[in-house]
This record gives C-alpha cells, structure tokens and sequence, in this order.
C-alpha cells in the first residue's frame, strides 16, 4: 500500500501554534472503495463524448479518511484551493494507477 506526500503552498495553521506544510495521503484499501465506491463516473453527453465526472460527496469521504493527519479532512476547510485540487488530484490519481481489469 502506497501512499503520496503534497506539499502546500500556503501552511495551515494547527494546533499549539504549529502549522502544517504538507499533507500525506494514504492509499485507498480494498474495504474503503468497497464501502465508498468510484470517486468518479464516465457519463457521455448527446454528441457522445465521454467524460468524468466527479462524485464530490465520495470524493470527500476519501480525503476525511485518507488524509493521515490529525484533524483528516477537517483539514481542507483551512486550504487554499490550489492546494486542496492538488489534495484532491493526488487521491484521484490512486484511481488511475490500480485500473479496474476486465473479468474472464
């Protein structure tokens, strides 16, 4: 099991005066997807093409318990939005590296 080290651009204030640089995302497990589900879904518009669209309800739930920090995902609200889309990227990005095989 892997997990990612984002560094912010912008440190978060924390508790007893400390702040927080960075954040380390740990890998979705097996039972946490089996419990959440895709964090995105392929949808096609009338032309037919086809895109992602993300779930930001599970997309939540992943952060609130991968971030291995304390205060987990409490921790977004404190963020500037580029460092929470480089959170957010950063847990997406475990999706495309661990593709679903197709079943014989």
């Amino acid at each position: 099991m892997g997990a990612k080290t984002i560094k912010l651009s912008t440190p978060l204030a924390w508790v007893n005066g400390g702040s927080v640089t960075e954040i380390k995302l740990r890998e979705p497990t097996g039972q946490l997807f089996i419990d959440l589900g895709e964090p995105r879904v392929i949808v096609s518009n009338k032309a037919g093409s086809i895109v992602w669209a993300e779930i930001p309800e599970t997309i939540k739930a992943y952060l609130d318990r991968c971030i291995d920090h304390e205060g987990g995902g409490a921790l977004l609200a404190q963020m500037s939005l580029s460092d929470a889309r480089k959170v957010k990227e950063a847990l997406v990005s475990f999706f495309h590296a661990a593709p679903a095989e197709p079943t014989e």
